[in-house]
């Protein structure tokens, strides 16, 4: 985000429940674990107003690993995004992009790619929106440029 002249901070548990309202737009990256007090801080950002762009499907254990369904647990049953077989895997041999068995976000706009497949959802949350991404790019990599069509992804999360 920085190479697109945006600038963004890193919000840990703790950060997240001191300075959340100092922001409109919250994205989480691919997070499988997610905490139901992390979940229940998002949740009412967004529904307050906030934006939340999440990367991949977030939330879907607890710290202690066990299963949370919906995604996000409890604090996230109102969002609707139910994906059990979700897996941040590529979505064919050898392609970077993540995201297999996207699930469904309930009473959402489809986003589409140029194929017309389904990448992820946008919708209305309280007085907030969620624009939930399946498919994403790798970003894990030595080198410090990322591929062109990861770069063209993070500019398009940009215009959200």
């Amino acid at each position: 985000m920085a190479m697109q002249g945006v600038r963004a901070n890193y919000l840990d548990d703790e950060l997240l429940a001191a300075k959340l309202d100092q922001y409109d737009t919250l994205i989480l990256p691919p997070t499988p674990l997610l905490s139901q007090e992390a979940a229940v801080k998002i949740a009412a950002f967004v529904q307050a107003g906030g934006k939340l762009i999440l990367v991949g499907a977030a939330g879907q254990f607890d710290p202690w690993l066990n299963p949370q369904a919906p995604l996000g647990g409890k604090a996230w049953q109102s969002l609707g995004w139910k994906a059990p077989d979700y897996k941040h895997q590529p979505i064919r041999k050898g392609s970077r992009l993540l995201g297999v068995n996207l699930g469904q976000l309930t009473h959402s706009q489809t986003i589409r790619d140029s194929q017309g497949k389904t990448i992820g959802w946008q919708k209305h949350w309280g007085k907030g929106q969620v624009f939930a991404m399946g498919v994403y790019p790798n970003f894990s990599s030595s080198n410090p440029h990322p591929p062109v069509d990861a770069e063209q992804w993070m500019k398009n999360i940009i215009k959200i």
